[in-house]
């Protein structure tokens, strides 16, 4: 491997030296400092040229997976060099102080991303669509083993089954849209169970989130919980969240929480049926998800112009 790729990365050297040659840099904003492209960009430029980390994760912050959370945090895995980590809202900023980041290095200003997710009307549909999101096995947090993906498996079963008993119901699947090699496993294994299910990997999130009644989102681990269930919180979708992680021991719906998310072994089919069937229970989930919207994601339409006023300031 190293042979294979050191001269991949003394081209990458190479470009990010000629990119500011050429180019009067002012500012760099980037998702992440670990990736490839990121860490030579920012290895190369001059120091005068200040970073901003645009923090890209959603995590859920139940108490008992905080510290876990943490264990995994790239924050404090490795140094981060950036000026200001730019960060959605809140619970973010109480998470991080929490955890010994400066917070002269935190600046509140929500998420570009989503703006205009809030320009989109919002309509109530019961369509009884379930919208299923598989997140893809990746070797980034070294969990992945045989184990995983045989519980997965098992658990995408167990859905469809559950699913299936409820009288007028239709799945629909949105893989992940990156390009990982566990979606092609993930869509052999709904095709074997029913290859007319309908599964799409790169149609928009937004226009299935508007056509689905409720988002069920699959998680491998707990540290690394998907963004689109607030994407689905953004669209007013009851959002049901089932992981495989051992280390979640959720069983039951906990009271209050904006998400229900229970592990693999909970009673799925019960609560696959409460959250189609039941408006009450619907009506409360999407009430806590608003007040939870509240806390963690601010400047919501509008963060756009607040990163934008950053760079130019």
């Amino acid at each position: 491997m190293y042979k294979k790729r050191i001269l991949d990365y003394v081209e990458f050297l190479h470009i990010g030296k000629k990119i500011f040659e050429l180019l009067d840099v002012q500012n760099i904003l980037v998702l992440n400092e670990v990736g490839e492209t990121e860490r030579t960009i920012l290895k190369v430029k001059n120091d005068r040229i200040p970073s901003f980390l645009l923090k890209h994760d959603f995590s859920n912050y139940f108490l008992e997976s905080e510290k876990i959370l943490w264990e995994y945090e790239n924050i404090r895995l490795i140094p981060f060099t950036s000026k200001k980590f730019l960060i959605w809202g809140n619970a973010q900023y109480e998470y991080y102080t929490k955890n010994g980041i400066d917070q002269n290095k935190l600046m509140i200003i929500g998420n570009p991303r989503y703006d205009k997710f809030f320009k989109i009307q919002h309509i109530q549909k019961n369509n009884k669509i379930i919208l299923i999101t598989p997140e893809p096995i990746t070797e980034f947090p070294g969990l992945a083993d045989t184990n995983l993906a045989i519980r997965y498996e098992n658990l995408i079963n167990k859905i469809i089954d559950g699913i299936k008993k409820i009288p007028n119901t239709k799945i629909i699947v949105k893989l992940h849209p990156g390009d990982d090699i566990h979606n092609k496993t993930l869509l052999s294994i709904f095709e074997k169970i029913d290859s007319s299910i309908p599964i799409f990997h790169i149609k928009k999130i937004s226009e299935l989130l508007e056509e689905c009644d409720v988002l069920l989102n699959i998680t491998c681990e707990i540290n690394d919980p998907s963004t689109v269930m607030i994407e689905g919180m953004i669209f007013e979708k009851p959002v049901f969240e089932v992981s495989l992680d051992e280390k979640t021991n959720r069983f039951e719906y906990q009271e209050n929480s904006p998400i229900l998310s229970l592990s693999y072994k909970a009673e799925i089919d019960n609560y696959l049926s409460k959250i189609v069937l039941d408006s009450k229970f619907k009506n409360e989930l999407l009430l806590n998800q608003k007040k939870y919207l509240e806390y963690f994601l601010v400047n919501r339409g509008t963060a756009s112009k607040n990163v934008v006023k950053i760079l130019d300031s």
